[in-house]
């Protein structure tokens, strides 16, 4: 169970990592509506209307550019859990391979120490 938990915090640890040095943390700025949007009423005017118009076309614009941000952090993030997933299993498996070769040294000695011991 230990050895869960340990490889759990290793790879948090190198997801957190890997974000942080990717730039992943970029500061995306959700924009605001422009506030003649929700105003009460018709437009007093052509120009009040075509002013309200300009700013929603900005804020489309601030908006499209706020979700590129945000798909940009969820595509870093995705990526850096890709990366240290697959650190972790070359972690597992020099580990596992680590076991194999302990477990096989103690099976020859063993071995060798039967022999020794029959003759």
């Amino acid at each position: 169970m230990k050895s869960k938990i340990t490889a759990s915090a290793f790879l948090m640890t190198l997801a957190i990592s890997s974000l942080a040095s990717s730039g992943a943390w970029a500061y995306c700025s959700e924009p605001s509506a422009p506030s003649c949007a929700d105003g009460y009423g018709s437009f007093q005017d052509e120009w009040e209307f075509n002013s309200c118009k300009s700013d929603m076309e900005t804020y489309k614009s601030e908006i499209e550019d706020f979700i590129s941000c945000k798909q940009r952090e969820v595509d870093e993030a995705n990526e850096a859990a890709r990366k240290a997933a697959e650190e972790a299993e070359d972690v597992a498996r020099r580990a596992r391979n680590a076991v194999e070769q302990a477990t096989s040294d103690y099976n020859d000695a063993v071995r060798d120490f039967n022999t020794r011991a029959s003759n």
